[in-house]
């Protein structure tokens, strides 16, 4: 099974959902070779319950996952803010991640995100994936974070985005890994179709379950693999990213234009 750990379904947080959009967004996924991916859409995005409600409505449940027609398995996640910085990634079955949405509307609120010690508060009490997201980005590094408080984390995402921009990022990140003892795990960070496929993980087994995902995870029951175009990949997407969200600042239909 190839799974990547960290995409989104739409091209941007602060951009309406979009059900044509994510159909397709799933349909690319699959063609660009891979067997599952997380959703793990930033949890502070605007419509989050609609995208919810499309996989649910869509997907058929399996076990802690969803399988779209084509077979492609989805888990849901979210992609969470930390108040002194990082991003978070939390992997799990719908509902569980529904509760930790939900635990965080007061912060949303209040136009704050969590602390770090407040995320672990809501999320540690639940069978959730708990890691973080491209550690030594620049915006938004764990370099703050103690040693005690990365005990917590249960994986350092190895970011494709971030690999094609930094040639040192993957040996920072094992570095990491070996300081921690955390396993890593691939995640292409796409927002838009043409990145899937630049770094994905593969399993020896399908796997529809959280446990089961854990399980193999501590059991290094998997490869890490990279595209062979990732720096091509991020760069044409992140280009087409740029364009289609200009399309919509102007006041345009973005989704009308990628599929006219």
């Amino acid at each position: 099974m190839k799974i990547d750990f960290h995409t989104h379904s739409r091209l941007g947080k602060k951009l309406p959902f979009s059900p044509q959009y994510t159909e397709w967004h799933l349909q690319q996924a699959k063609l660009a070779g891979l067997d599952a991916i997380c959703i793990t859409e930033h949890y502070n995005g605007i419509e989050m319950e609609s995208t919810f409600d499309y996989i649910q409505s869509h997907l058929k449940c399996v076990g802690d996952a969803f399988v779209a027609n084509d077979g492609l398995i989805a888990f849901i996640g979210l992609e969470i803010d930390a108040l002194e910085g990082g991003h978070f990634l939390v992997i799990g079955s719908m509902h569980d991640i529904k509760s930790i949405y939900k635990k965080l509307q007061p912060f949303l609120l209040k136009k704050q995100h969590p602390t770090y010690y407040q995320l672990v508060d809501v999320v540690k009490p639940l069978p959730i994936l708990f890691g973080v997201s491209h550690p030594f980005r620049e915006s938004n590094n764990i370099r703050h974070l103690t040693t005690e408080q990365l005990s917590f984390l249960e994986f350092l995402e190895l970011n494709g985005k971030d690999m094609a921009l930094d040639t040192n990022n993957e040996n920072s990140v094992r570095k990491l890994a070996a300081e921690t003892g955390l396993p890593i795990l691939a995640g292409s960070d796409t927002h838009q179709a043409h990145q899937f496929g630049c770094i994905c993980n593969h399993f020896n087994e399908t796997i529809t379950s959280i446990d089961e995902l854990c399980h193999a995870i501590n059991s290094n029951a998997y490869t890490i693999e990279h595209g062979q175009n990732t720096t091509v990949q991020v760069q044409t997407a992140k280009l087409i990213k740029t364009a289609l969200k200009e399309v919509h600042k102007l006041g345009g239909d973005y989704v009308s234009v990628m599929f006219k």
